[in-house]
């Protein structure tokens, strides 16, 4: 499983648990609260994939920052 793979299905567990709190607060609000609070602890725990540059378009940008006049 990739990093991104990882990452949505950690979303989606989020997203059930945060609904199911919701639909739990009238009927017991401890239990409500607590689902949603799990909820933003796999939130919290998603990590950004890193971004990913080519090494020609860094090569790029160094040839720009090299070739630029000073006025």
């Amino acid at each position: 499983m990739n990093l991104k793979a990882l990452n949505r299905s950690m979303f989606l567990a989020a997203e059930h648990l945060f609904e199911a709190g919701k639909h739990l607060m009238p009927i017991s609000p401890e239990y409500g609260e607590r689902l949603m609070l799990e909820a933003d602890e796999i939130l919290s725990m998603i990590k950004p994939e890193a971004e990913k540059v080519s090494e020609e378009k860094l090569d790029d940008i160094l040839d720009e920052i090299l070739n630029v006049e000073i006025e």
